[in-house]
This record gives C-alpha cells, sequence and structure tokens, in this order.
C-alpha cells in the first residue's frame, strides 16, 4: 500500500523541520491532530462537508518557486498597499513591500522573531484548537506574520496579504499563519487575498488570528478565488474589546473543496461587528462558510449578511451560530443567510442557529434559497433583454447588496472585478 502524507510517521518527520524552541510545542499540537485525526460527517460541524477527497490525497510540502512579477502587476497589484506577499506558503522578499514606518506599524515575519516571543503569541492563540485542522496548522506551519498596529495609528492604506499557489508537478500543500493586532484607538484594513493558478491539486491550511484593541477600526476582507481542484481550509478568530469595531467581507470562489470558520469573541462591552459573505459556486465545487458570534459583554452589536449563488452540480454550506451568554444583556445580533440556487442539481444546506442565555436582548435570524423569478424574467424579456442578460441582470442585483456595503471604492472595484472574472 502506498505511503501518503498522513501517517503518523511522515508528520512527525514533517515536525522534526521546526527550531528547537518550538518542537515540543508543535509536537504537541501534532499529537493532538494524531488523537483526534480528520473530522467526519459524524461530527454535527461537519454533518455537510465531507474531507474524504482531502485525506486521500498525498500532498508533499510546498517548494520556495518563483512566479511572473508582471502577471502579479497586471492583475493583483492594482492599488497602494502594505504588499505581504507568499508564495506557495513562503514569504517572498522581492514581490513584498511593506516600508519601514515604524511609527504607526510594524510587520515581523516568522524567521525575524525571537522564538520565545513567538511561542507566547502561539500559545495563546491556541490554547484549545477548535479543529482537528487547527492543530495541523500549529503543528506544520512554515511560515508567517505578525502584524501589529500602533496605538492611535491611522493607516493610510490597507494591508493587502497575498497568497500565491503556482501550478507544480506534485500536490503541494502549505500551512501558514497570521497574527494581526490593533492597539487602542488605531484603525487599520486589512486585506487576505488566495490566488491559485491555473488547475493545481493543492491544499492550502490557513490561521487568522485577530486582536482589537478598545476603540480600534478594523475593516477585514478575505478573497478566496483558488484552482478549481484545490482544497483550502481556514480558521479566522477574532477578539474584540470596549468599544471596538470590526467589519468583515468574505468572498469565496475558488476551490474544490472549501471550509472557512469565522469566530468572533466579544469580550467586552459596546463592541460591534458587521459581517458581510458571498460564496459562488460551479461545476462540483463545495463551498463551506461557517460563523459563530460569542456575546460575552453587554451592549455588543453583530449583523450577518450572507448571500451564495451556486450552479451547475455545485454545493454550498452555511452555518451561522449566535450564543448569547449571560453577563450579554441589551445584546443587539442578527443573521441573514439568503441563497440563490442557477441549476436543478445545485444544493445548499443553510443552518442558522440562536442561544440565548440572559434576557433583555433583540436577536434574530432567518434563512431563504429560492431560483430566479420567473416573473423578473419575464418582465426583463419583454423589454428586449435576451434570457441570458437577464439572467445577469438579476444576479448581479442579488449580489449587488454585499458588493455595494463594501465602502472603499478600491477594494470594491477590486473585488467586483475578481467576481466578475468567476462568471457574474
Amino acid at each position: 500500500m502506498r505511503s501518503t502524507c498522513w501517517e503518523k510517521e511522515n508528520l512527525n518527520r514533517l515536525v522534526q523541520t521546526a527550531g528547537h524552541d518550538l518542537l515540543p510545542w508543535k509536537t504537541a499540537q501534532l499529537d493532538y491532530f494524531i488523537q483526534h485525526g480528520f473530522p467526519t460527517v459524524h461530527q454535527e460541524d461537519w454533518k455537510y462537508t465531507d474531507v474524504t477527497a482531502l485525506t486521500r490525497q498525498s500532498f508533499r510540502m510546498n517548494e520556495k518557486l518563483t512566479v511572473d512579477v508582471d502577471k502579479l502587476q497586471n492583475h493583483f497589484f492594482t492599488f497602494d498597499a502594505y504588499r505581504l506577499v507568499f508564495v506557495n506558503g513562503y514569504f517572498s522578499d522581492t514581490l513584498s513591500s511593506f516600508g519601514s514606518d515604524q511609527n504607526c506599524i510594524r510587520i515581523t515575519l516568522f524567521n525575524q522573531a525571537r522564538s520565545d516571543f513567538l511561542l507566547s503569541r502561539l500559545k495563546k492563540s491556541a490554547v484549545t484548537p477548535n479543529s482537528s485542522f487547527s492543530a495541523l496548522n500549529n503543528a506544520l506551519f512554515q511560515d508567517g506574520v505578525l502584524i501589529d498596529v500602533a496605538e492611535k495609528a491611522a493607516l493610510s492604506k490597507p494591508i493587502h496579504i497575498v497568497h500565491l499557489q503556482s501550478q507544480h508537478p506534485s500536490s503541494q500543500m502549505s500551512h501558514v499563519k497570521y497574527f494581526i493586532a490593533l492597539s487602542p484607538h488605531s484603525q487599520a484594513t486589512v486585506i487576505e487575498d488566495y490566488i491559485g493558478f491555473d488547475q493545481a491539486v493543492y491544499f492550502n491550511n490557513v490561521s487568522t488570528d485577530v486582536d482589537v484593541q478598545s476603540n480600534a477600526i478594523l475593516h477585514h476582507y478575505r478573497l478566496q478565488r483558488e484552482s478549481h481542484r484545490a482544497f483550502h481550509i481556514a480558521h479566522t478568530n477574532i477578539y474584540l474589546a470596549q468599544n471596538s469595531v470590526v467589519n468583515t467581507y468574505h468572498v469565496a470562489t475558488g476551490s474544490a473543496l472549501m471550509r472557512h470558520h469565522l469566530h468572533y469573541h466579544f469580550q467586552e462591552k459596546n463592541a460591534a461587528g458587521h459581517l458581510f459573505g458571498l460564496y459562488h459556486g460551479k461545476e462540483k465545487q463545495h463551498l463551506d462558510m461557517h460563523t459563530r458570534i460569542d456575546h460575552f459583554a453587554s451592549h455588543g452589536k453583530s449583523h450577518q449578511n450572507y448571500k451564495g449563488v451556486m450552479s451547475e452540480q455545485s454545493r454550498a454550506v452555511f452555518n451561522g451560530k449566535i450564543i448569547v451568554h449571560p453577563n450579554a444583556k441589551k445584546t443587539n445580533a442578527h443573521l441573514d443567510n439568503r441563497n440563490l440556487l442557477l441549476s436543478p442539481t445545485a444544493e445548499i444546506d443553510t443552518k442558522p442557529e440562536l442561544e440565548i442565555y440572559t434576557d433583555d436582548v433583540q436577536c434574530s435570524h432567518g434563512a431563504t434559497v429560492g431560483c430566479l423569478e420567473e416573473d423578473a424574467l419575464f418582465y426583463l424579456q419583454s423589454r428586449g433583454i435576451a434570457i441570458e442578460k437577464a439572467r445577469q441582470m438579476l444576479i448581479q442585483s442579488f449580489v449587488n447588496e454585499v458588493l455595494e456595503a463594501i465602502p472603499d471604492e478600491n477594494m470594491q472595484s477590486y473585488i467586483r472585478s475578481a467576481v466578475t472574472q468567476h462568471g457574474y
């Protein structure tokens, strides 16, 4: 029987490449993964997402490669930003440009960080892994970055984290980490951008931890448009302090199998979070969006608006959970998930959840699944508009509510371009 990368001996060999100071911690994380294994459809959180296709693949750790700089400039580097580029999971000095303005932002690459400092950040973010994939990322991560925005700093341009995956003869995998911290009264925009060239088979396992201190404001964008033969698993944890605001705009159009788990932790009072999401599946893609909002403190506000468009034989999963804990009085939390099926063979499994353990709150949740309205199509055709054009107009109208919520014109244009390339 052919040996695979997921066998214990092979995983242990990969972990041994870690530095001496990190090795005990990474080994403990690997032990967690080996003990629990990959999630299965018998677990409630993974009921509608089967990762068997991923587990049957054998991946090699990514190799450092170069990419066509001109192609990047023309298609992906179209706006001014602090730019951090990772190629096949490894930081690229030649493609990155983030300057040296130490007064407002400090960017520390993992290979530049002191081992004790990095280890303290790792332990803080992974006391209890929330899935086997998190533990696998902790055990095997090969690169990453720590981004610290100074107190009262308002960044004049966004931080653009670009993760590029190039074509390779063998199936590759990368495990990367991002730590983002906003000090009190600071403001920043961060874009995570995942791009896969050609039809490469690879596996990206990503972990992002965001710490937003009191009175800070963060706009967080996540654009995932990878190869349609790729696997993409990601976890984003966001921690909100008093009076902080975090707005997330997440768009997914790529991968054969994608799952993103977004977890908001409202740790102190008067924090606010607005979550906008858009996913579009084609062919046999499987796109899974999970959100969890934990309101631990009073007077918190969270609003979620997620939309899905599924065509051909694609399948989407949306699971949105809101938990209002006993001390979270005066919470205002709402969730809305609407889905559009463009094919009789497309599928959406949506599951909004609401758990309330206190009184004096305003909470609601809802979900809808439907097709294009025949009356609307007929009306547009009666005005001389061809059927395909009419369909495109209705689809665009459906997704515009999410896209128009993007406050920055450059970001809106950039994301609209990516969505259009996918087929809107």
